[in-house]
């Protein structure tokens, strides 16, 4: 199943497209190049494959499974993160939490914020590893086109 991909004005980009097994798949390669590292520079933005995606990911967090969701920001609402395609362990959304406060903090919330390069790594491999939904229970009619579904 293809879907739609947007480009910065909201059209795809020179007629690329984007399947929910590429997102799932590249979503893990990522991760799992930046578990691998030996140095704390190893994030989403120096992937090495990251200029060939740069045109679908840099208006989605650098994100796939946010493509797939289609939210723009980090501090997007509350809804667009419900369409997410992982499995967020205790229903808790990658970015949530606040700095100081222990508690609910959402995978990519603690890596972001994790100092220590193995604890570091250790995350980004457990995020690379997450359970996706199946394709067919994710929302439809909101990835990539626009709010109508078109």
């Amino acid at each position: 199943m293809l879907f739609r991909c947007r480009g910065d004005k909201g059209v795809c980009h020179a007629g690329l497209m984007l399947t929910f097994g590429e997102a799932k798949r590249l979503h893990k390669e990522m991760w799992n190049w930046i578990a691998r590292g030996r140095r704390s520079e190893r994030n989403k933005l120096n992937w090495p494959k990251r200029a060939l995606y740069d045109w679908l990911i840099k208006n989605y967090n650098y994100c796939f499974a946010c493509v797939i969701a289609d939210v723009h920001t980090r501090y997007a609402n509350r809804v667009s993160c419900k369409e997410c395609p992982i499995e967020w362990p205790d229903g808790v959304f990658c970015w949530e939490g606040e700095p100081g406060k222990e508690g609910r903090e959402g995978l990519f919330y603690k890596w972001d914020n994790e100092l220590i390069l193995t604890e570091k790594n250790r995350l980004a491999r457990q995020i690379a590893n997450l359970p996706w939904k199946d394709r067919n229970k994710v929302k439809k009619g909101k990835i990539g086109g626009n709010r109508n579904g078109k």
